[in-house]
């Protein structure tokens, strides 16, 4: 979800799988794109080329659907030719996490761009590795 009227909007998650939007003013957080307990997620710009997307905490069932949302909107509009998803803050990432960012990497192709993965930690890369997706992405290991 971007940013609408001045407002950030995100999800509020709870651990027992509940989720419930809610609203915070879009300066709570610089370069923000979404604000969750359990995930944030904040863009900046790399070079000419890139578009820094941070990923931080949980990427799940509870948060994924307003990442897709986000990345759908990035990916088509910003300027340059390549998103780099930064994990190095991504502590955890389920089954629909993954699958997220399989669509990001289809629609990032379809556009003609390049989707990076950017410092996984272990578990994380471990999850790509145990669902056979390595060799699906472009990882780098220092960003």
């Amino acid at each position: 979800m971007g940013r609408r009227g001045g407002v950030a909007r995100g999800v509020r998650a709870g651990r027992d799988g509940t989720a419930e939007t809610a609203a915070e003013p879009a300066s709570a957080r610089e370069g923000s794109l979404l604000t969750a307990p359990h995930l944030d997620v904040a863009v900046s710009a790399g070079d000419d080329r890139e578009r820094v997307v941070t990923l931080s905490g949980e990427l799940d069932a509870a948060t994924a659907r307003d990442v897709r949302e986000s990345l759908t909107e990035l990916i088509a509009t910003a300027p340059g030719t390549v998103v780099v998803l930064d994990l190095h803050e991504l502590e955890f990432i389920d089954s629909t996490g993954l699958g997220l960012l399989v669509g990001a990497q289809k629609q990032a192709r379809d556009a003609g761009r390049d989707l990076v993965l950017g410092s996984p930690r272990r578990p994380v890369y471990r999850a790509l590795e145990v669902a056979g997706l390595v060799d699906l992405f472009d990882i780098r290991p220092n960003g």
